[in-house]
């Protein structure tokens, strides 16, 4: 009797131990859990922010490229009103000038500090979305991360549930 109650004690000390190991296991995968929707939802905002950038990038390629247009619209335009008979183009040095192209009355030409800051706009705003980028990356490696982290986890709970069974 005493041996098969000292058996009886050893089994439930098991029980207990494979008990706690449980709960650990538990506590760990809730910690995993919680910490993977927190990834995902820093995640789903990163890339929020990046979608963001990638527009302003976009917004100052266009204002960039509609300004040295205008610029390059303008030049022309004023080069036309500059045009003489009988003297050079300003351009190709010819004497004659067949269809000149008209010239509005008070361009104002855009300055090349102008489209110096837009380019410095369009830099800045590329800097940020590559930074952006960079974080987004790192951030999709954590919960990569993350997500093995729950897998292992799952699988030892998994395991002590098992052994658990076993032991009953």
């Amino acid at each position: 009797v005493a041996t098969g109650a000292a058996m009886q004690i050893k089994k439930l000390e098991e029980q207990v131990q494979i008990q706690e190991m449980m709960s650990q296991l538990l506590t760990q995968l809730e910690k995993a859990e919680a910490y993977h929707l927190q990834l995902g939802e820093e995640l789903t905002q990163y890339q929020l922010e990046l979608h963001n950038c990638e527009y302003e990038v976009t917004r100052s390629e266009l204002e960039l490229s509609r300004a040295q247009r205008t610029q390059l619209e303008h030049r022309v335009a004023l080069l036309a009103s500059e045009l003489a008979d009988g003297e050079p183009c300003a351009v190709c040095g010819s004497l004659e000038h067949p269809r000149p192209a008209s010239s509005e009355v008070g361009i104002e030409l855009i300055s090349d500090p102008e489209l110096e800051s837009l380019e410095r706009a369009l830099l800045a705003a590329r800097t940020l979305r590559n930074d952006q980028r960079i974080k987004v990356d790192a951030l999709n490696s954590e919960v990569s991360l993350a997500k093995i982290e729950l897998a292992t986890l799952n699988g030892k709970v998994s395991g002590t549930s098992h052994l658990a069974r076993i032991h009953i």
